[in-house]
């Protein structure tokens, strides 16, 4: 699509005329008359005069300025038509309420499908395989020097030799030891416990134990007694289902043969023993 070129409010006025008009204007001539009688436009004269004004007379222009910057390339233009076209073609035979219905169809679609794309980035995001984050104890330590560390803990493990002389204040090898408390004779004698001092355990500790045990083993035997019941009850559901069953067949064939022998008998009935009665006609 190519652009008309602007055609200058200037009409056919060349370049010498115009300068004349404007030298009359500033010899005093009114602003009006003259751009009346060159047939120009009083706001293009105007500014003509005013920039003769303003400018050095020399480097002012007084050729038109019919050229015009074009907004598209020729293959933006082109593009730009067939767009135009194929809306056209779209939307023809259309009301305007069935072209504003298709318009807000395809812009649904749009947000749709920008929704979906959204959505599949940040389902993106999620499935990237991240790092581990580190642990506090490794927690911004190379793994070199987490090597280092480890061997060394483990040198001084075994270089920490200490002699443990009794056998019931033993502790792991790899925990420290505490200092071994001296024993003052006759200085702890207010605070020594006794065996019995605390609690006896066989008249406060073993009635609890057993009345534990006791109620331990009766919940126990109601729950094997209660599965013990509910095999009993299927097995005599399944039985009373069988017998029904049955029962049932024995009476549907006592109702087919009793159907068939009272057919039976209407029949041997109806050949014999009707057609005597009959007059003939």
């Amino acid at each position: 699509m190519v652009r008309k070129e602007k055609q200058s409010s200037r009409a056919t006025l060349s370049s010498d005329d115009m300068a004349s008009a404007v030298q009359d204007v500033l010899d005093g001539k009114s602003l009006r008359i003259t751009a009346v009688e060159h047939g120009v436009k009083f706001q293009t004269f105007q500014k003509y005069v005013a920039k003769k004004r303003t400018t050095n007379p020399d480097d002012d222009q007084m050729e038109p300025n019919s050229t015009v910057r074009r907004v598209f390339s020729e293959e933006q233009e082109i593009s730009l038509c067939d767009y135009i076209k194929t809306c056209s073609i779209m939307s023809y035979g259309l009301t305007t309420i069935q072209a504003l219905k298709a318009d807000r169809n395809i812009s649904n679609t749009r947000a749709e499908q920008a929704k979906r794309r959204a959505l599949a980035r940040k389902r993106a995001i999620n499935q990237q395989v991240k790092p581990p984050k580190p642990t506090i104890v490794r927690y911004a330590v190379p793994h070199h020097l987490q090597e280092k560390m480890l061997d060394i803990s483990q040198l001084q493990h075994l270089l920490r030799s200490k002699e443990l002389t009794d056998a019931a204040t033993q502790t792991e090898n790899d925990q420290c030891l505490s200092q071994e408390s001296l024993s003052i004779e006759k200085a702890h004698v207010q605070v020594q416990v006794h065996p019995t001092d605390l609690f006896d355990f066989n008249v406060e500790v073993q009635p609890i134990v057993e009345v534990l045990v006791a109620k331990t083993i009766e919940e126990a035997l109601i729950e094997v007694l209660e599965e013990e019941e509910l095999m009993a009850m299927k097995e005599q559901q399944r039985k009373f289902l069988e017998y029904m069953a049955t029962n049932t067949s024995d009476e549907i064939e006592s109702d087919f043969n009793e159907n068939k022998f009272k057919n039976f008998s209407q029949n041997i009935f109806r050949n014999n023993y009707m057609p005597n009665l009959i007059t003939s006609v």
